[in-house]
C-alpha cells in the first residue's frame, strides 16, 4: 500500500510537472509566432492559459494576434497605439474606471499597468491617472485613432471588403465566447445600447452554428488557396459544401458563380446565385450592415445571367 501512495504521488507531482510545461510551452509557442511573422516589437504576452487558448484559435481567426501595425511606434515618445487609447479611455467619462478592459492586451498588445509608470514619467499623466495638458494635446493630434477604434473599418483583401471582420465586434465576441469578458463588460464595449443590444443577438443566434461556421470559414480559406494552385475542382467542391450548408457571406457563391460562368455552365451558375438570394433574404441577421447591399447584388447578377440566357436561347433558335 505505501509503495501504491508513493507511485500515485510521484504520478500526480509528474502530472503537475508536464502540465507546468504545457503552459510554458504555450507562452513560448505564442512568443515564436511573433518572431516568426517579424513583429519588431512584440506584444505584451496575456497569461499562460490565453495563450494556449489564442494558439488553439489562431488557424480559424488569425486576428486574434494583435496587428503588427498596433506595435509600432506612433509618436516621438516611444508611444503605442494602445497608449493613445489609454489616455482617451482615461480621459473618458462613460468608462468604468475600475475595471480595465481586456482590449489593451488582447488587441493593442500592451500591459496597462506597464505603461501607466512609463506615461507618468514621460509626463502625460499623474500618479492619480489625470490627464495633463501634454496628453490633452496628445489625443487631439491622434483624434484618428480615437475613430478607428470607436468606428473600425472591416478587413479588406484585394480592395474587396470580406465577408469575415477583423473588428471590434469579432474581437469581443471571441473574448466573450471564451470567458475572458462576462456579458455586460461585451455590452459596454459599444458606443449605445442598441449596438450592444443588436450585437447580443446576431452573436446568440451564430453561436448556434458556431462548429459548422468555423468549417465553412475554412473552407473558404482552403478554395482560396485551391484556386490559386489550379485545383478548381476540389475548391468547388468545398464552396458546394458551403452553400449547400447555406453559408450567412458571400465568398462561395461569388467564386461559383464566377467559376461557372469561365467554364460556361450557366444553369449552375443560376442556381447559385438563386441560393445567395434567398440565404440573403431568409438566414442573414436582417440588421446586419452589408444585407440589403448584397442580397441586391446576387438579385442583379441573377437577373443578367437569365437575361443572357435568354439571349442565348434566342440565337440558337434563330441560327436553327
Amino acid at each position: 500500500m505505501k509503495n501504491l501512495f508513493s507511485f500515485v504521488k510521484n504520478l500526480n507531482v509528474q502530472s503537475k510537472s508536464d502540465a507546468s510545461i504545457n503552459k510554458i510551452d504555450s507562452t513560448e509557442k505564442l512568443l515564436a509566432l511573433y518572431r516568426q511573422k517579424n513583429y519588431k516589437r512584440i506584444p505584451f504576452l496575456p497569461n499562460n492559459e490565453e495563450c494556449s487558448k489564442i494558439l488553439d484559435r489562431y488557424d480559424i481567426l488569425p486576428s486574434l494576434l494583435v496587428r503588427k501595425e498596433y506595435m509600432d511606434i506612433i509618436y516621438q515618445d516611444d508611444l503605442y497605439r494602445g497608449d493613445i487609447i489609454y489616455l482617451w479611455w482615461l480621459a473618458n467619462p462613460r468608462t468604468n474606471k475600475k475595471k480595465i478592459p481586456a482590449y489593451f492586451v488582447f488587441k493593442y498588445g500592451i500591459s496597462v499597468n506597464e505603461r501607466s509608470g512609463t506615461l507618468i514619467s514621460l509626463g502625460y499623466i499623474d500618479k492619480q491617472n489625470n490627464l495633463t495638458d501634454k496628453a490633452v494635446k496628445l489625443i487631439e493630434l491622434h483624434s484618428s485613432i480615437i475613430n478607428e477604434h470607436k468606428f473600425p473599418e472591416p478587413l479588406l483583401i484585394n480592395d474587396k471588403q470580406t465577408e469575415i471582420y477583423v473588428d471590434d465586434k469579432a474581437f469581443y465576441d471571441d473574448l466573450l465566447n471564451r470567458g475572458v469578458i462576462n456579458e455586460q463588460e461585451y455590452k459596454e464595449a459599444f458606443e449605445t445600447t442598441k449596438a450592444a443590444n443588436d450585437a447580443s443577438d446576431e452573436l446568440l443566434t451564430m453561436n448556434k452554428y458556431s462548429s459548422k461556421e468555423l468549417k465553412m470559414v475554412n473552407n473558404n480559406k482552403r478554395g482560396i488557396t485551391l484556386e490559386k494552385s489550379g485545383d478548381v475542382d476540389k475548391a468547388i467542391e468545398l464552396y458546394e459544401y458551403n452553400i449547400k450548408h447555406r453559408f450567412q457571406g458571400n465568398h462561395p457563391y461569388d467564386r461559383l458563380a464566377i467559376i461557372y460562368r469561365k467554364q460556361k455552365r450557366i444553369n449552375d451558375e443560376i442556381r447559385v446565385l438563386e441560393v445567395a438570394v434567398d440565404v440573403f433574404e431568409k438566414d442573414v441577421y436582417k440588421k446586419r450592415p452589408d444585407r440589403n447591399v448584397k442580397t441586391n447584388r446576387f438579385k442583379e447578377r441573377l437577373g443578367k445571367v437569365h437575361s443572357d440566357k435568354k439571349h442565348e436561347n434566342e440565337r440558337r433558335n434563330n441560327n436553327e
